[in-house]
């Protein structure tokens, strides 16, 4: 079948879901009970479609008011029209330094479906308004005597299947079982509501954390089960967070990812995932006349319910979650805030994190003099600076406060970004490259640390990644220092063995001060985004491209005058 011929197809199919979805909604509307007003499909077009997310228009000028399109990429002959986008505007009070890092705005999606052959890239969804009924305390009542398996007690990361790599990755279906699931809690930036619904049981109970521009449609079957929870937000930033806990009778299923509950970025867009299952606890007894006592909150639930009550979670839906075992989780959240705090957020959080794992004071002070290679992937990059790689070094040390003389001459930090020519060479083109954000103006400007770009490109050839992970390990030297063997350090003359060989987080946060928060002097951070990863730590070598997935090709620095990154 030629690629005309598949293109003649999946336009065919589009349209007759399309026409489903109009006839299932007028029933839905003509039926005698009231039900939440939905907003209307978008009219069909008989064009190709569209990705979910348009680019910035690619020139230096000022950007136009709210609502004016930018201007069409040129396209090869063939290739569907490049989609517009609704530009930011920011206010003149803000630091547009600080948040035009986020991810690109939703408020010009189009319908998305599942992405068809490469020359008719997927669809997007467009935000619509979602019902705001107030479903119960979850789990949902009733269950049958069986259940689904446990396939992921211990934890492990995974990569999103993409094309016709599905080895050993993972399928968003993979995480479900419709026979079994009681509930879900469910957090993205963006949604397709056609894609999703169908994957989910029809009954369960369901809480949905949003952005505040880009909420799901709730079909009128579901609103009534369903209760939609929306972060507080104060001025610009993002809810990018990718958070799914599936109840089950005797577990839930945990997924910490970077990919949003589209199919695009299941299916056609590489994406990385962390997935745990915790069982419930057996029931706690007691000697006759006496009451049970109950078991120690598990630093697992206390961090977890703190961050879905910042998420504006209602406790009564989240508190269900004490009662599950979380012996094996060895892993730490790392969790960004909209705003200005005190406490565990952000890069902090993560500071936090490498000192419980290095937690003797001598073994901490060699790792703070390690050479390390970090590696930052994202999709999306602000206005970058020398301060902010800095301050992640720190961060990575278990430190907060920068000092430049403790920072080894030694680390390499690489930056991961597509270039231009990758993205114009991948399976969807430039249409596919639309979730991958950089504002030109940002790069041309005066000071940008470019040196710190390499290429990105995903050992799946041809497409593209919206991974976000970050990856410290040590630099083997001769005669220098190791994670296994005596780190030198000035001060003594045979340092203890440091415990980790490196740092690796993977989740929402790209690397931005968007997303990992900028350190004030009176020991806040300040985030203008909800994020959410995990980090753990690497105890051996062995374990960096197993354990913690590597899923890019060994990077190359940008070459001046001729890699150009994609914006």
């Amino acid at each position: 079948m030629d690629r005309e011929e598949r293109k003649r197809l999946e336009m065919e199919r589009l349209e007759r879901q399309r026409q489903r979805q109009r006839a299932t909604s007028q029933a839905a509307s003509s039926a005698s009970e009231p039900a939440p007003t939905l907003a209307p499909d978008p009219a069909p077009t008989p064009s190709t479609p569209r990705l979910a997310v348009a680019k910035r228009r690619r020139s230096a000028s000022p950007s136009p008011t709210r609502n004016e399109a930018s201007t069409p990429k040129r396209r090869r002959e063939g290739e569907p029209t490049a989609p517009t986008r609704e530009v930011v505007v920011i206010d003149s009070s803000t630091d547009e330094s600080d948040v035009e890092d986020v991810e690109p705005p939703v408020s010009t999606r189009a319908e998305r479906a599942a992405p068809a052959p490469p020359s008719a890239p997927p669809r997007a969804s467009t935000p619509v308004a979602a019902a705001g009924s107030q479903a119960a305390a979850m789990p949902s009542a009733g269950s049958s005597v069986q259940d689904a398996a446990v396939k992921y007690l211990d934890g492990r990361f995974m990569l999103t299947t993409v094309g016709q790599h599905t080895q050993g990755r993972l399928r968003f279906t993979d995480l479900i079982d419709k026979k079994h699931m009681q509930a879900a809690i469910l957090s993205s930036y963006v949604w397709e509501d056609e894609w999703l619904w169908p994957l989910l049981p029809p009954n369960i109970r369901l809480c949905l954390i949003v952005n505040k521009d880009s909420p799901p449609r709730v079909p009128a079957d579901r609103a009534a089960q369903t209760r939609v929870c929306v972060p507080t937000m104060a001025g610009f930033g993002v809810m990018h967070v990718k958070l799914c806990l599936f109840v089950y009778r005797t577990f839930v299923r945990m997924v910490v990812a970077s990919a949003n509950l589209i199919s695009y970025d299941w299916t056609g867009m590489e994406n990385i995932c962390f997935v745990q299952d915790f069982p419930k606890r057996a029931p706690t007894t007691a000697a006759a006349g006496t009451t049970p006592t109950p078991p120690p909150l598990s630093e697992w639930f206390t961090s977890l319910s703190s961050i879905l009550g910042d998420l504006q979670v209602p406790e009564s839906v989240y508190r269900f979650l004490q009662g599950y075992d979380a012996s094996k989780w060895h892993g730490e959240f790392i969790f960004s805030r909209h705003g200005s705090f005190a406490g565990r957020y952000g890069g902090h959080a993560l500071a936090h994190a490498v000192a419980k794992f290095v937690p003797d004071k001598a073994t901490r002070r060699a790792w703070s003099t390690v050479p390390l290679l970090v590696d930052c992937v994202g999709s999306s990059l602000g206005k970058m600076d020398q301060a902010f790689v800095d301050q992640m070094r720190t961060w990575l040390r278990g430190s907060l406060r920068v000092d430049k003389d403790r920072l080894p001459d030694a680390d390499n930090t690489r930056v991961l970004f597509p270039t231009k020519e990758s993205v114009v060479k991948s399976v969807y083109g430039e249409p596919g490259g639309g979730s991958i954000w950089l504002k030109r103006e940002m790069w041309e400007g005066a000071g940008y640390p470019k040196h710190f770009l390499h290429t990105l490109q995903s050992k799946c050839t041809g497409y593209l990644m919206h991974c976000k992970i970050i990856c410290a390990r040590v630099i083997q030297t001769v005669g220098g220092p190791s994670a296994a063997g005596a780190a030198t350090d000035g001060d003594s003359d045979a340092a203890p063995p440091i415990p980790i060989h490196g740092i690796y987080y993977a989740g929402s946060h790209n690397f931005t001060k968007a997303a990992w928060g900028t350190s004030s002097k009176v020991g806040k951070i300040r985030s203008y985004n909800y994020e959410l990863g995990v980090v753990f730590p690497i105890t051996t070598a062995s374990e960096i491209g197993t354990t913690f997935p590597i899923p890019f090709s060994t990077p190359t620095e940008y070459r001046p005058g001729v890699d150009e990154p994609w914006y």
